[in-house]
C-alpha cells in the first residue's frame, strides 16, 4: 500500500513508500527536506477516522504543557518584543537582520504544542496566508521553528510564524475612535476589507471567522489588512488530508458575525458564508450596531446612504446561502455600484461649472469634463470643476488627445510603442473588456492620465485591479504636480508597489506586459526618472535613453527615492543608504513632479522620511 505523509512546510501529501527510515525526503511541490520518522512509517488506517490516521504520519514533539516563555529565540531575527497575546499564542514584533525589515512572530503556546489539532490549524494558517498576495491580506513569509528559554535557562522547541507587521488598531477599536459617524471613512474602510476577503476567495480561501478583531490597521500606510486565517480552510483541498479536517456538526466561528449555517456546521461554509459576516460587519461600521432581530434599514439611521445600499445588506444577510453574493468579488461589484450613486447629482441635473476668468488677449479654450466609467465610479474621481491649465501651461501641452499623448507617451519613455491594437486602458475581468477614460483630475496633479489615479489624503496611488477587474495598461499612467523650485530640485517618495490584477488577462490583452514605477521630473525639453521594474531591477531616463543604475542589487517594495540637485546633477539614493552611480543632468528652468505606475498597484507618499 503506498505511504504518505504531510510536508510540514506546505502540508501537501508526499509519497514516501520508496523511501526507508531515517531518509531524507525533498517535498516536490515547495522543496522543501524533511525527514523520515518511525512514527512516520505506522501502518495506515484503512477504515480509522481521519484524526487516528494524522497522528500515526505526523507525530508532534512532546512539549510540556505548562510552562513559561521568558526569552524567545529565532534563527535570523532580533529585538524581540512582545505586542500582543491570544489564546493560541504570543505575537511579537521583531526585526529581520539579513532583509533588514520589522516582522510580526506569531508564536504557538507551549500549552498547546502536544494538543491535537492546534499545530495543524497553525501550519494551516501560515499555509492559507502563504497563498494570498494582496495589500489587504496581512502577508505571511514564513513558517519556522525557535527556542523559547524559562527563567533556569531550559529550551523548548517553539512553532513560529513569521509575518508582514502591522502596527495599527484593529477594526473595533476604529469603529469606537475614527469610524462611527464617519460615512465616507467607513464606506471606504469596507471596500477594502471586501477586496482583501475577495483576493482570497479568488484563490480559493474561505476565512471563516471574519470580525472587527481580525481586520487590522497598518498606520504607516493607512490600509486596511485582513488577518488570522486560522480556522479558514481550501475549497479545493485534499478531503483526505486531515490537517484540512473539520469534524461534521462542529462550530467553529465567532457568533456574532458567523453565517446560520456555520453555526450548524462549520464544514459546509463556502464563500458566501463570509459574505454573510461582511455584511454584518457593513452595517455595524455605517450605523455603530449589529443588524439583529428586526433592524432598521441603514438608510434611515444614515441619510445619505442611498436605497440600493438597504438592499446589498439585504442580500448579504439572507439566512439561505445561495441567496446571497456568491463571492466577495461579487459583493464588491455591487458595493462599487452603490456609492457611485452617492456620487451622482439629484434628479442626474449637470453640474453648473465655474469658468475661471481668460485674459482678454488669449482666446478662450472650452475645457473637457471627463465622465467616471460605469462600474468604477468610486475608482474614478471625475473633475469637480474646470481645469485651468492656461494659467500654467503652454497651448500647446493644452489641446493634444488623450489618445495621442499615450502613444507619445509610449514611446517617449521606453523608446518603442506598443502594437497599435493594444494601445489605452482596460479593465478587463475575465469574458468582459471594457475601455475606460484615462484621464483623471487630482489636486495638486493637473495632469494624471493613463489609468486610475486616486488621491487620499497625504497619499497619491495606482490600483492594478478595479474591485474583480484587472486594469491593463499598454502604456505607463502618468501624474504630473505642481512646480518645482528653480535651481535646487530636492524630490523624496516612498514608493510602495504590488502586482495586482490577473496577469493572464493582461498578457493575453496586451501581449507583451511592461511593469514600471518610476519618480522624476519633467522640463520643457523632456522627462527624466528613475524606476523599477518588474524584477526589482532600478532604471534611470532621461530624454527617452534608459540605463540601469548601477545599484548593484534588486529594489524591493517599499523603496525611499531621493533626488537632489548638486552641482548641476541629480544625484539619486535609494533607502538612504545607495547612492546611484548614475546622476541625471539637472534642470535649467522650471520643472514639475512626476510620478509613473503601469500594470500594478503603486503608491507615492511624500511625508515619509
Amino acid at each position: 500500500m503506498i505511504q504518505s505523509r504531510s510536508c510540514p512546510s506546505c502540508l501537501r501529501r508526499v509519497e514516501v513508500s520508496q523511501f526507508k527510515l531515517g531518509d531524507r525526503v525533498r517535498c516536490p511541490y515547495c522543496k522543501s527536506e524533511f525527514q523520515i520518522q518511525p512514527q512516520m512509517r505506522g501502518a495506515p488506517v484503512a477504515n480509522g477516522d481521519a484524526d487516528q490516521r494524522h497522528r500515526q504520519t505526523n507525530p508532534r514533539p512532546r512539549l510540556p504543557k505548562t510552562g513559561s516563555m521568558e526569552r524567545l529565540q529565532v534563527e535570523g531575527y532580533e529585538r524581540f518584543e512582545e505586542v500582543g497575546k491570544g489564546a493560541m499564542g504570543k505575537v511579537y514584533k521583531a526585526y529581520q537582520s539579513k532583509l533588514r525589515r520589522k516582522v510580526a512572530l506569531k508564536v504557538l503556546a507551549l500549552e498547546h504544542a502536544d494538543k491535537s489539532g492546534f499545530v495543524d490549524r497553525f501550519r494551516r494558517e501560515a499555509a492559507t496566508g502563504a497563498r494570498i498576495t494582496h495589500r489587504n491580506v496581512v502577508r505571511v513569509y514564513d513558517i519556522l521553528t525557535g527556542k523559547s528559554y524559562d527563567r533556569e535557562g531550559v529550551s523548548t522547541e517553539v512553532h513560529v510564524i513569521s509575518m508582514e507587521f502591522v502596527d495599527g488598531p484593529h477594526l473595533r477599536q476604529l469603529n469606537q475612535s475614527e469610524v462611527r459617524g464617519n460615512l465616507p471613512k467607513a464606506l471606504d474602510y469596507f471596500r477594502q476589507i471586501c477586496s482583501g476577503v475577495a483576493a482570497a476567495h479568488e484563490q480559493g480561501v474561505v476565512h471563516r471567522d471574519l470580525k472587527p478583531e481580525n481586520i487590522m490597521l497598518d498606520r504607516e500606510t493607512n490600509v486596511l489588512k485582513v488577518a488570522d486565517f486560522g480556522l479558514a480552510y481550501f475549497v479545493d483541498r485534499d478531503e483526505r488530508d486531515a490537517v484540512w479536517d473539520t469534524k461534521t456538526r462542529m462550530t467553529m466561528g465567532t457568533v456574532a458575525y458567523m453565517p446560520p449555517e456555520q453555526g450548524r456546521d462549520a464544514k459546509r461554509v463556502v464563500e458566501s458564508g463570509d459574505v454573510y459576516s461582511l455584511g454584518r460587519m457593513l452595517y455595524e461600521m455605517i450605523t455603530g450596531s449589529l443588524p439583529d432581530g428586526s433592524f432598521s434599514a441603514a438608510s434611515t439611521i444614515v441619510r445619505e446612504l442611498p436605497e440600493s445600499m438597504d438592499r446589498l445588506i439585504e442580500k448579504c444577510l439572507e439566512p439561505k446561502p445561495e441567496r446571497r453574493y456568491q463571492s466577495a468579488g461579487e459583493l464588491l461589484e455591487a458595493f462599487d455600484a452603490c456609492t457611485a450613486e452617492l456620487e451622482k447629482p439629484e434628479d442626474d441635473e449637470p453640474v453648473a461649472e465655474e469658468v475661471p476668468e481668460v485674459p482678454q488677449d488669449e482666446p478662450e479654450i472650452p475645457q473637457r469634463r471627463v465622465e467616471a466609467v460605469q462600474q468604477v465610479a468610486p475608482v474614478l474621481r471625475p473633475p469637480a470643476g474646470p481645469i485651468p491649465l492656461l494659467q500654467r501651461y503652454p497651448l500647446w501641452a493644452v489641446v493634444g488627445l488623450p489618445l495621442l499623448a499615450g502613444l507619445v507617451l509610449g514611446a517617449w519613455l521606453f523608446g518603442a510603442s506598443a502594437p497599435e491594437a493594444t494601445e489605452g486602458v482596460w479593465l478587463l475581468d475575465g469574458a468582459h473588456e471594457r475601455s475606460i477614460a484615462p484621464h483623471t483630475v487630482l489636486d495638486g496633479y493637473p495632469e494624471a492620465t493613463g489609468g486610475l489615479w486616486r488621491r487620499k489624503e497625504r497619499y497619491l496611488d495606482h490600483p492594478g485591479a478595479a474591485g474583480a477587474a484587472t486594469v491593463a495598461q499598454s502604456s505607463p499612467a502618468l501624474a504630473l504636480g505642481d512646480e518645482l523650485g528653480v535651481g535646487a530640485l530636492e524630490i523624496e517618495r516612498r514608493l510602495e508597489w504590488e502586482a495586482e490584477g490577473d496577469a493572464a488577462l493582461r498578457a493575453t490583452k496586451l501581449g507583451s506586459v511592461e511593469r514600471w514605477v518610476a519618480v522624476g521630473f519633467e522640463t520643457e525639453t523632456g522627462r527624466s526618472w528613475v524606476g523599477i521594474d518588474a524584477a526589482g531591477d532600478c532604471y534611470v531616463s532621461e530624454a527617452g535613453v534608459r540605463r540601469p543604475c548601477g545599484i548593484g542589487r534588486q529594489v524591493v517594495s517599499p523603496a525611499r527615492i531621493q533626488l537632489r540637485e548638486v552641482n548641476g546633477k541629480v544625484r539619486v539614493t535609494i533607502d538612504n543608504t545607495d547612492n546611484l552611480p548614475e546622476s541625471l543632468n539637472a534642470p535649467t528652468g522650471a520643472a514639475r513632479l512626476l510620478v509613473l505606475c503601469q500594470n500594478q498597484f503603486c503608491r507615492f507618499d511624500p511625508k515619509r522620511r
